[in-house]
């Protein structure tokens, strides 16, 4: 069984091949998934304080910290729409005002 993340509505097999933009809900959706995947996968009972073991967990890590920094862009990137919404919308008002 595969841990690849399919929007819904999707087999495996088409995910790849849509051309269907991802939307930036469904994408922090995704991310959210992948980074709690990675990070049960890090902190795991089987890794155990070992040479052996030190290397896939550090694998996983790393992985989980590019997610969480990608996840953090996005949010970054909706707050900074939304505050660009609110700032065109009290302009707006102002203008209405200043006309009245």
């Amino acid at each position: 069984m595969s841990n690849t993340i399919v929007p819904a509505g999707e087999t495996q097999d088409n995910a790849a091949a849509s051309p269907k933009k991802i939307s930036r809900e469904e994408l922090e959706r995704m991310t959210s998934q992948l980074i709690r995947t990675l990070h049960k996968r890090s902190t795991a009972h089987r890794f155990k304080p070992s040479p052996d073991t030190d290397s896939p967990r550090l694998q996983y890590a790393r992985a989980c910290i590019a997610a969480v920094s990608a996840y953090t862009a996005l949010l970054r990137d909706s707050e900074i729409e939304s505050l660009e919404k609110r700032i065109a919308e009290l302009e707006l008002q102002k203008e209405g005002r200043n006309r009245s």
